[in-house]
């Protein structure tokens, strides 16, 4: 069996690849309908937020505190429990 070659990545070039996704995403955010604002109800009014709009909201909370690896599930929990909160 043959060797798959491999693609050398720089640091630099992996640095410049997440900056830029980090750019593609805050672009979305900004685009997407506020999020820190009151949640407009849902058809099924379920007492558990989408998962789409728990990590939204951990996501940003990742940007907020400059992108640093290591506190993912903390930005989760803390996300969902903004979420849960009552309005």
């Amino acid at each position: 069996m043959a060797k798959r070659p491999t693609r050398s990545v720089s640091k630099r070039q992996r640095t410049t690849e997440n900056a830029l996704a980090d750019a593609q995403a805050a672009s979305a955010l900004e685009q997407a309908p506020d999020m820190g604002g009151p949640m407009m109800a849902s058809a099924s009014m379920a007492s558990e937020p989408p998962e789409e709009e728990i990590r939204m909201r951990a996501y940003r909370r990742y940007l907020e505190r400059g992108g640093s690896d290591g506190q993912e599930v903390d930005d989760w929990l803390a996300a969902e429990r903004e979420l849960k909160q009552p309005r």
